[in-house]
C-alpha cells in the first residue's frame, strides 16, 4: 500500500459480480473528478454539449470513437470540438438523456441515450452509448466512447 497523507484506500463491494474492489486514489484527484463528473452530465442534460467540452477538455485531449475513418481517435481540444460540430451537423437531436456519472478514482461513465435523424438521408435512429473519461490536473485528458 502506498503510504501517503494524501492518498487514501477504498474499498467497495460490487454485489453484481460477487467481488471486492479496492480502488486506490488521491482525494483531491478524486474531489475534482467528482465535481467534473457531476457537471458535465448536469450541461449535456441541458444539451449543452459544446459547453461541456470548451469548459472540461484538456488542450491535448484524446477522443475515441467506435467509427471507421478520420473520427475513429481525435486529438486535441480543437480537434475534438470540431467533431463535436460535425456530429450536430450530420443529426438532428429529437430526444436525449444523459445518465450518470458513474465516478471510479479518477475516470468516471456517462451513458447518452439519443433519438436522432440523420441530416443526409432522414433516417431516424437510437444512438446508445457510453463515455469513459479520464481526468487529470482538472481537465479531461482522454474520452473513449462505446455503442451498444
Amino acid at each position: 500500500m502506498v503510504s501517503s497523507r494524501r492518498t487514501r484506500l477504498l474499498t467497495g463491494c460490487c454485489h453484481q459480480a460477487g467481488q471486492t474492489l479496492a480502488l486506490l486514489h488521491s482525494g483531491d484527484d478524486a474531489t475534482t473528478t467528482v465535481e467534473i463528473a457531476k457537471s458535465l452530465v448536469a450541461l449535456c442534460a441541458e444539451g449543452k454539449f459544446d459547453e461541456a467540452g470548451e469548459r472540461y477538455w484538456a488542450d491535448d485531449v484524446v477522443s475515441r470513437e467506435v467509427m471507421d475513418g478520420s473520427m475513429t481517435r481525435i486529438q486535441g481540444k480543437d480537434a475534438a470540438l470540431g467533431k463535436g460540430e460535425w456530429c450536430a451537423g450530420a443529426r438532428e437531436v429529437q430526444k436525449s438523456e444523459v445518465g450518470g456519472p458513474y465516478v471510479n478514482g479518477g475516470q468516471f461513465i456517462v451513458r447518452f441515450t439519443m433519438d436522432l435523424t440523420v441530416r443526409e438521408s432522414g433516417q431516424r435512429v437510437t444512438m446508445d452509448q457510453v463515455g469513459l473519461y479520464t481526468v487529470r490536473h482538472g481537465k479531461i485528458v482522454e474520452a473513449s466512447f462505446f455503442q451498444s
